[in-house]
């Protein structure tokens, strides 16, 4: 009995020593670690001449690069062709410099890469890229099993993304994550996947698959030109952005166009112009949206929201604090659910083309005087707003009909902070509604069933 006691301890013990040897892969499968080397030791310098060649040289499969702390100099792009089963690792402290928009150009295919603790810096000053630039870019390369953890980069001056794949042929990008990716003050975008193809060129199919962002900030993108936080656009599946924080995007900081399966939650979006858009491909065909949950996320300060194009949206308990309107428009089957939008606009809801629409137990606010709460583009068929505080400032109109009608009213139970002088007119545009009206002039609410 002692006997087979002791050769399961020393089984365990075998067991263990096999599992600390090796890495995780996203897929939960496990490799054995690659050979770790020390670039300094392997013919690297931190003296500010370029290190490119040096690194290019570095660059193969089953092999862990670890970057002492210190600054790295590239005055020419690294091209990486292939790799597998590679690490690319810093420390606090390990900074690498570029003089040109693009540092890193993906040239081969890549799986289970991990880039970590690395602060890449641009001084580039590139005018206009029209989006063909990134700090790290990968063109019509298959990408599986991509992780970039604790890595920072910058480039104020310069037309380029911070990281940036394209799929648009016969390629395809599965399993990329960023956690704890920080951006802060680059000219175009954050992070951006692209699968801009016309059928005429090429069939439009999935070509990206299970992003995450998580535990990520996106601070002062797009300086130089048009850019956003993170956009996703064209076919694909399965994308996640999960408690992040965008600040100052002059465009949007965060875009989905054409995705099935996000999921947006926990997010801290700040004086952004647009916080999230979830829109169709109009680059490509009219291709929707499907399958879109928004969760707790907090917008402030943007000049509005829009998601338009949308087959089945849920959004949950999140706080909308903006200047603009949220525009819904052309959306087949949604439940907004605890919504808080204040905002001060010509309107604070615009809707059109709706169906099986529900808004419940929400808050909406137009502290703007003299204008709508709710404006109506197009028919809606079964849209409803249900047990949600609606509050107006003085002389505003509940709702604003220019070109379309409510086929089936909803309103219940809502509350409207009205002036006395304007309930009769708002009386005469909703039918068979149930109404609890608030009289600002008097200290006690007044129900009136319609």
């Amino acid at each position: 009995m002692k006997k087979h006691v002791l050769l399961f301890a020393l089984l365990g013990i075998l067991l263990s020593q096999m599992l600390a040897a090796k890495t995780v892969n996203l897929d939960g499968s496990l490799l054995e670690n690659p050979t770790v080397k020390n670039v300094l030791e392997n013919g690297m310098a931190q003296d500010g001449t370029d290190q490119s060649d040096e690194l290019a040289a570095l660059l193969e499969d089953n092999v862990h690069l670890f970057f002492p702390k210190g600054i790295y100099c590239f005055t020419e792009t690294v091209r990486t062709g292939g790799l597998a089963n590679f690490i690319l690792e810093g420390e606090v402290g390990t900074e690498i410099i570029t003089d040109k928009p693009m540092l890193f150009e993906i040239s081969g295919a890549l799986k289970n890469v991990l880039i970590k603790k690395i602060s890449i810096r641009s001084t580039d000053t590139t005018s206009s890229s029209f989006g063909q630039l990134s700090l790290i870019h990968s063109a019509e390369q298959n990408i599986t099993d991509l992780t970039f953890e604790d890595v920072f980069m910058t480039a104020p001056n310069s037309a380029t993304n911070a990281f940036k794949f394209i799929n648009e042929r016969n390629t395809k990008t599965k399993g990329v994550v960023l956690r704890r990716f920080k951006v802060d003050s680059i000219g175009r975008m954050g992070f951006e996947v692209q699968n801009h193809i016309r059928e005429s060129v090429a069939p439009e199919i999935v070509r990206y698959e299970d992003i995450l962002v998580v535990d990520s900030e996106f601070n002062h993108t797009g300086l130089v030109e048009y850019g956003m936080g993170v956009s996703v656009g064209g076919l694909g599946k399965n994308v996640r952005i999960l408690n992040s924080d965008f600040t100052d995007s002059p465009n949007r900081a965060i875009e989905i166009i054409g995705t099935i399966g996000v999921h947006i939650e926990g997010n801290c979006l700040q004086d952004n112009f647009a916080s999230i858009i979830v829109t169709r491909n109009e680059i490509v065909t009219r291709l929707s949206t499907k399958n879109v949950t928004i969760v707790g996320n907090v917008a402030e300060g943007s000049e509005g929201e829009s998601f338009i194009d949308v087959e089945n949206l849920s959004m949950d308990n999140n706080i909308f604090r903006i200047k603009g309107r949220v525009k819904f428009e052309n959306i087949n089957e949604a439940k907004i659910k605890s919504l808080t939008l204040d905002t001060d606009a010509y309107t604070a809801l615009e809707v059109g083309g709706l169906k099986n629409f529900d808004i419940h137990g929400s808050s909406i606010k137009n502290r703007r005087a003299g204008n709508n709460l709710i404006r109506i583009e197009a028919e809606n068929t079964d849209f409803k707003i249900r047990e949600t505080d609606l509050f107006m400032g003085e002389g505003q109109k509940p709702y604003d009909n220019v070109g379309g009608t409510i086929s089936v009213p909803g309103f219940s139970k809502v509350m409207f902070m009205i002036r006395q002088e304007n309930w009769s007119r708002f009386l005469t545009r909703i039918d068979k509604s149930e109404i609890i009206r608030y009289d600002s002039r008097k200290t006690k609410n007044q129900d009136k069933k319609v």
